[in-house]
């Protein structure tokens, strides 16, 4: 146990309190955050042991007392903690494994009262006295926090092709984190979506780099701000891009299975959105992830946490480690013999200021020991906690009055605005991808008979997935502080109309009971003029997700075809976090097809208002959806000679309205292009709303390179619009392309261009609108 004098202690307090004393510049692109000169000063005055503790981050749940019964401190494990190891950094939620007692997670007051515990114990028994930084997975709002609002999920989010929805989460989501004095969060998620049966899929923003790249820049602005002073805010918290880098590519579609792609991968499809993090929204922190990469485990990896993340993308922020990722390394991947060698490869190797220890302390002596020993310098420990350091900072949690400022108590969480911006993200996120005969909207004056039916029927829980409440998402409907199912919303919309609405179970998300409810359910079809039928992945997240079969679960399918068999007419809705594959009777027996991607515990609304025509679907897929299992992995912007066996169920940006949507006149500036200028391609299209809707429509623009050296994509996304158009409006929808548009990176890592013909691609499916232009 290292103490410091007291001589020392009142000079590093003189330190500390003299950091907010720093005249702050504006951030700029790379490179945003330096370390400041007192900042350099405070850390020489730590001894070796202080330092080290900074760079350790421990799980909450190490602190608990019967953690399954309620929320109270281990005072006397915390107080270890600090004195004893120094921990810099705790993260999690109380209730990530389950409910705390009778709770399904902390109120705001609890939170207020367990992270202000805790800043006192490390003010006042730390030898620093120096404050924690505390991270939090709220990733689609607040969603550890009891009675904040839940967004719908990345996934869903993308879906919306509205950036404003992701910067509203961000906004929301970060206001309702800092309220309870908590300043940074494990958020967003940037990888590219790439096996349809990777459990993280949902949480991603889809699998186009594009889309990626622009909803992770809106979702940091609205956690972040915009200025580097915006984070001292208490509405604002830092954001965390992860995980770096290529990890939604497991070769096997399992959670943190191994990652191959070739150099023009990585940096054409799995760098960009990272890049455009950093370089142009300024993220404060980052996170490594679990995988190896091209036969690398990250967490030792110079490759990738140095020289790409350092040196080549110019990201001066905090990085931080996933989850036991430096033990991993001995764990799980198996690339040394102990922890000792764990951490040396680790921190000797890798830029990694942070290890997420979680419930092992080993570390702190595991580093220290290297340091003396000569085989890691104290200057590489140096550069880590001035990071981390700075961190806080820049949070403002070093400020002079800062424990008089942990949260500000004025600030409202859950209000009725925000959860209004949360279910208009919904209404947006809905995708309709079948239409038979325009069997929807079922129209509220028809006097149809409609039964609502299935596992996603009556459930918040199936509308909500994975890291809601608790990791592995929900565990029973009332651990809600709000919520509103489909059969809540369709029942509201109903009543005072000619519907005549019935609701059964049919079968519910634990299967139980269904001897006695399917027949039920099935009697009911018979006497109906339309069936409603909700399907819906049971929640989970990361490696528990892990799925040996990727097809639909056969007792939901068999219950779906059970209703089909009463010939009634049948709409189906699926609630899912990834792209199941469907047996063929789901989708020709049914006569429409709704995608809900998690809309979140009120996304019930979004549905409801979408079968009975209040709301007028405009989302479109963020991600191709396989019609076989040989078919998997599936992207659309696969390579030219993939063979994609008749093509996929769905295509990316599939997306159906109940107007009629026509594209015309596409045309350019030019169709010869001089490759030595810098030019830019200048193109228009014709939307026109010919039905009877109003209608938002979005305009997809993709480029094939037609013949390149190194094999091509088949097309990608450079850009789109959403446009509203009202019943009989026609808008020109106009595009600017940038020379960088038709670059690619070669296998020597890159940017390359050469002349030939591209096909630029307006829309998708039967809008689809082609035009050909030359670079000479």
């Amino acid at each position: 146990k290292t103490q410091m004098g007291k001589a020392i202690a009142v000079v590093l307090l003189v330190v500390v309190l003299s950091v907010s004393l720093i005249t702050e510049a504006a951030p700029l692109a790379g490179d945003a955050w330096p370390i400041d000169a007192d900042v350099k000063a405070l850390v020489q005055k730590l001894t070796l042991a202080e330092k080290v503790g900074q760079m350790i981050q421990m799980d909450i749940s190490t602190i608990m007392v019967n953690i399954n019964e309620g929320v109270e401190l281990n005072m006397t494990y915390l107080t270890t903690l600090i004195e004893e190891y120094h921990v810099g950094s705790f993260l999690n939620s109380p209730s990530s494994g389950g409910p705390n007692g009778n709770q399904s997670c902390p109120t705001v007051q609890q939170w207020r009262n367990i992270i202000t515990t805790i800043q006192k114990v490390a003010t006042s028994k730390g030898s620093t006295k120096m404050p924690i930084v505390y991270g939090l997975d709220t990733v689609h709002g607040a969603n550890y926090v009891y009675g904040a609002i839940i967004f719908p999920q990345q996934l869903a989010m993308a879906a919306t092709f509205n950036t404003t929805y992701a910067y509203e989460c961000g906004v929301v989501g970060g206001k309702d984190t800092r309220a309870v004095g908590i300043p940074w969060t494990f958020s967003p998620i940037l990888g590219v979506a790439s096996h349809q049966a990777w459990p993280r899929t949902y949480e991603t923003f889809g699998e186009d780099p594009l889309l990626a790249t622009r909803m992770g820049e809106a979702i940091i602005n609205g956690y972040q701000g915009t200025a580097k002073s915006d984070l001292r805010d208490l509405s604002k918290v830092a954001a965390c891009m992860k995980h770096f880098v290529a990890y939604p590519f497991p070769v096997n579609g399992q959670d943190r299975g191994p990652v191959t792609v070739t150099t023009h991968q990585l940096y054409d499809i799995y760098v960009p959105s990272f890049d455009a993090a950093i370089n142009n929204a300024n993220v404060r922190t980052g996170m490594s992830a679990y995988h190896a990469l091209n036969g690398q485990a990250l967490g030792a990896s110079k490759q990738y946490l140095s020289d790409l993340l350092r040196d080549e993308l110019h990201f001066s922020g905090m990085l931080v480690t996933d989850y036991k990722v430096i033990d991993d390394l001995h764990d799980f991947h198996q690339v040394v013999p102990n922890y000792v060698e764990a951490a040396f490869a680790s921190i000797n190797q890798t830029s990694i200021d942070m290890n997420m220890a979680a419930t092992t302390t080993h570390f702190f002596g595991d580093l220290i020991s290297l340091v003396n020993a000569g085989r890691i310098s104290e200057q590489r420990i140096d550069e880590s906690v001035e990071r981390v350091v700075q961190l806080k900072k820049d949070l403002g949690l070093l400020e002079p009055d800062f424990m008089n400022h942990i949260y500000d108590p004025n600030a409202k969480v859950g209000t009725q605005a925000d959860r209004n911006m949360a279910i208009a993200a919904g209404r947006e996120s809905v995708v309709l991808v079948q239409n038979n005969k325009n069997i929807l909207p079922i129209k509220l004056n028809s006097a149809k008979r409609v039964l609502i039916t299935g596992p996603g029927s009556n459930s918040a829980v199936a509308q909500s997935g994975g890291w809601t409440i608790h990791w592995q998402g929900p565990q029973n409907e009332n651990e809600f502080a709000y919520k509103t199912t489909v059969l809540d919303a369709a029942t509201s919309l109903a009543k005072g109309s000619s519907i005549d609405l019935t609701w059964k179970q049919g079968l519910n998300l634990n299967y139980s009971d269904a001897d006695k409810t399917i027949p039920e359910a099935v009697a009911a079809a018979r006497q109906a003029d339309i069936v409603v039928v909700l399907i819906a992945e049971r929640p989970y997240a990361e490696a528990p997700g892990d799925i040996p079969d990727i097809t639909f679960d056969y007792q939901q399918t068999d219950f779906l075809r059970q209703i089909q068999a009463t010939g009634k007419p049948v709409v189906l809705v699926i609630f899912e976090g990834r792209p199941r594959i469907l047996p063929p009777h789901v989708y020709t027996d049914s006569d429409a097809v709704l995608m809900s991607i998690y809309p979140g515990p009120d996304g019930g609304i979004a549905i409801a208002e979408t079968l009975f025509g209040v709301n007028n679907p405009s989302g479109r897929l963020p991600l191709t959806y396989p019609k076989y299992i040989n078919q998997v992995p599936y992207r659309y912007w696969h390579k030219a000679s993939f063979n994609t066996l008749g093509g996929p169920l769905w295509e990316f940006g599939t997306g159906l309205s109940y107007s009629q949507i026509r594209y015309s006149g596409l045309r350019v500036n030019a169709v010869n292009f001089n490759i030595n200028t810098n030019f830019t391609v200048k193109v228009q299209i014709d939307v026109a709303n010919t039905g009877e809707y109003a209608a938002q429509e979005t305009v997809l623009l993709f480029v094939e390179d037609n013949y390149r050296f190194l094999e091509k994509e088949v097309k990608l996304l450079k850009d789109w619009r959403k446009v509203p158009l009202a019943r009989g409006a026609k808008s020109t929808v106009s595009f600017d392309l940038p020379k960088d548009a038709f670059t690619f990176t070669n296998w020597n890592g890159k940017k390359d261009i050469q002349p030939g013909t591209f096909t630029l691609h307006v829309g998708v499916a039967q809008q689809e609108q082609l035009i050909e232009i030359t670079l000479v």
